[in-house]
């Protein structure tokens, strides 16, 4: 899981995000936030149970 929130908070994925999709800073926060708690917490009800 380390792995993963260290590639999502890179520079280069902010710049991705910002520079190439157009997103705003504040549209980054939001999509990284929520890409970060889809990641880190069992949102889709795939995990295991016990």
């Amino acid at each position: 899981m380390l792995d993963l929130v260290w590639v999502l908070n890179s520079p280069e994925v902010y710049l991705l995000q910002v520079r190439e999709n157009g997103l705003t800073d504040e549209q980054y926060r939001n999509w990284l936030t929520q890409t970060l708690l889809d990641s880190l917490t069992d949102r889709r009800g795939t995990g295991s149970a016990g």
